[in-house]
């Protein structure tokens, strides 16, 4: 595997109006951004949330049914919170999340790079 680093972005690539914040889950595509180089790929993303009351936001590979293995940007108070990681895409380049909308002034994600395999 090796690290692709997409470089210096000019924007966030999701801000409020991609994100339903309903406290449900919901699919992100990512394929305008990721190349299919690969199912399955990681992604390494970072988050932003600026919230004026205690909130959650939760990100797991596209499929996953249970609330374990994921993400997790739980601000205890309010404030600006951010938060670098990884999570896997699906197949076709999708991400689930999660958001409490109580609170939430600002949602940002950026993709910071991403794993591929080396052939």
């Amino acid at each position: 595997m090796k690290y692709v680093d997409r470089g210096d972005p000019v924007t966030f690539d999701f801000s409020n109006p991609n994100f339903i914040f309903d406290s449900a889950w919901h699919s992100l595509d990512l394929s305008g951004i990721v190349p299919p180089a690969g199912a399955n790929q990681l992604v390494h993303i970072s988050l932003t949330l600026v919230t004026s009351a205690t909130a959650y936001w939760y990100i797991r590979e596209t499929g996953n049914v249970n609330n374990i293995n994921r993400l997790s940007l739980q601000p205890i108070s309010a404030g600006n919170w951010e938060l670098s990681g990884w999570v896997m895409m699906d197949a076709v380049r999708k991400i689930d999340y999660y958001l409490a909308w109580t609170g939430i002034t600002v949602a940002r994600l950026s993709i910071r790079g991403w794993m591929e395999p080396v052939c």
